[in-house]
Parts: structure tokens; C-alpha cells; sequence
């Protein structure tokens, strides 16, 4: 009765809570970012490349992003933020930092262990967040893959 949408975003004052999953006239779930399929779009913020942040299945403190170019220069302690790539978060939300970084030479990777800002254990409240442009995104990516047939 709200208006709140399956696929919204959920967020709290620290950072990202997870995605609406299923509603109700009254009520509704959010799938967590600790679930283990959730990815977040996100970016570094001193220079901008993007990745996917995913919790890491072990600590609710931490995630990582794989799989950035090795050719990218990284710093412990850099911000991490929502790119705006998705469909579900806008840009500029705070996720963490860098904790650390590991280099994989073997497929010129490195791979970013991220600490979280947001402490799950002791969330109290949340908003839902609307994408006002989601509808534009999914033409364009109809459109996108109509092209690469």
C-alpha cells in the first residue's frame, strides 16, 4: 500500500541492506546483501573503475570485489561506493574500504577484500530507495541485446 516494489533497494544510513524480494499489501522481504548471490555494483572512488562487491561467506564485516585489472592501482584504505550501474542502487553510496588487495599474475587480476561500513547486527532502521530511471534502463538493455542476435 506503500508502494514498495519487489527489486527496490534497501539502505540504511551506513550503507546497503539488501533488495526488496517479495510484498504484500502490508508488509515485505528483503533478500540480504550476505545472501550469497547478492552482488552490488561499486566502484573505487579515486579512479573509478567498477567491479562487483559481494559479501565474502565468512565475516559480515567484509566483502570483496574480484576480478579488477591488475593494471589498476590500488590503495588500502581507498573508498568504495555504489557505481550506478544497476538497476536496484543509485551512484555514491557509501560501501567501506579497502582493507587489502592481492595480485593474481597468473590471470593479471587482483582481487579487493573490502571492509564494510555497515554493521548488520545492529541495523534499526532502513529506507527503500526507487530507481526512477529503471524502466529506461531494462528498454535500453532490450535494446542492447536485440543488436548482439
Amino acid at each position: 500500500e506503500d508502494g514498495v516494489i519487489e527489486e527496490m533497494g534497501v539502505i540504511s544510513p551506513e550503507g546497503i541492506v539488501g533488495i526488496v524480494g517479495a510484498v504484500s499489501n502490508n508488509y515485505c522481504t528483503v533478500i540480504s546483501f550476505l545472501h550469497p548471490k547478492t552482488t552490488v555494483s561499486c566502484k573505487i572512488q579515486s579512479n573509478g573503475v567498477a567491479g562487483l562487491l559481494k559479501w565474502d561467506n565468512s565475516n559480515i564485516h567484509y566483502a570483496q570485489i574480484k576480478d579488477i585489472p591488475i593494471t589498476t592501482q590500488i590503495q588500502e584504505k581507498d573508498t568504495i561506493l555504489t557505481s550506478g550501474y544497476s538497476k536496484v542502487f543509485p551512484s555514491g553510496i557509501y560501501l567501506g574500504t579497502v582493507e587489502s588487495f592481492e595480485r593474481n599474475l597468473e590471470n593479471q587480476t587482483q582481487n579487493v577484500k573490502v571492509k564494510l561500513n555497515i554493521q548488520f547486527e545492529s541495523i534499526s532502521k532502513v529506507y527503500v530507495v526507487e530507481n526512477l530511471f529503471k524502466e529506461e534502463q531494462q528498454q535500453l538493455k532490450k535494446k542492447e541485446d536485440k543488436l548482439s542476435e
